[in-house]
């Protein structure tokens, strides 16, 4: 006997999910038809729900890169005689900032100052300032004591270029935030079968990946060494008191597909 194989299709859509059931059934080819058959249902493919979820989680950092720039005030003049700009008699030297370095190791707010020529101006220093455990008022003190200081001796005109943080718990942060985006997409599942009318049952296929971020900057390895940061990195910004924590943090990104019943 010619049999005819049936398909219907029921999608049921909702913001950033979908529910896909799928039936089918095997009927007699017409003419030989016997209304018992009729009713006779056979799943043609497991009805699924696929939903997805978030997870973030923050360590503090273990470790800050602060950075300045000076630039000298020292500027080249024009010279009404010959019509050109008569550039400072002196550039510049790391060793006119040794003041500050040493305001600062003083205090014993950091464990590290190198003060190096600016990267784009022969008239401008760079100072790094690196601390352990940096808090944020930890920051302002170091912001104070960089600033203030050149500032008395009038040189060179400060300015906080950026922060960088790293952390040593990486597996950690990784973990927690993992955890929460698979718990997340299960709620998520759980409440849209529910409004459905329908039965969550097992998981069948999960995906996801995650994306670091510390003030400024982001990407797919976990910050762990400074000098690989500051080498790649761009830094942006600069954290105070009362804006972004000295933290690194993690997004995770899953996507479940579960059984529904």
């Amino acid at each position: 006997m010619l049999t005819i194989r049936i398909k219907k299709a029921l999608l049921l859509g909702s913001v950033g999910t979908m529910i896909a059931l799928a039936t089918g059934a095997v009927l007699p080819k017409a003419g030989y038809a016997n209304p018992l058959q009729l009713a006779q249902v056979t799943s043609l493919a497991p009805q699924t729900i696929s939903v997805s979820g978030q997870g973030r989680a923050s360590v503090p950092a273990t470790e800050a890169a602060v950075i300045f720039t000076y630039v000298s005030t020292s500027y080249p003049e024009y010279s009404e005689e010959t019509g050109a700009l008569v550039m400072p008699a002196k550039i510049p030297q790391t060793a006119d900032l040794q003041s500050t370095v040493d305001a600062l190791v003083a205090g014993g707010i950091a464990y590290d100052v190198r003060v190096s020529q600016g990267s784009y101006d022969y008239q401008s220093l760079q100072m790094t300032v690196r601390l352990k455990n940096p808090t944020s008022d930890r920051l302002d003190k170091i912001t104070a004591v960089a600033v203030e200081t050149a500032s008395a001796e009038g040189k060179f005109s400060p300015t906080p270029a950026g922060v960088v943080y790293v952390t040593d718990n990486c597996e950690g942060i990784e973990s927690t935030a993992r955890a929460m985006a698979v718990a997340d997409a299960r709620e998520q599942a759980i409440s849209l079968a529910a409004a459905s009318g329908l039965k969550l049952g097992g998981l069948s296929a999960i995906a996801g990946g995650l994306s670091f971020s510390y003030y400024g900057l982001s990407g797919i390895n976990c910050p762990t060494n400074i000098d690989e940061v500051l080498r790649y990195g761009n830094p942006v910004g600069f954290a105070t008191s009362g804006s972004q924590s000295p933290e690194v943090s993690v997004d995770f990104n899953v996507y479940a597909t579960y059984t529904i019943e």
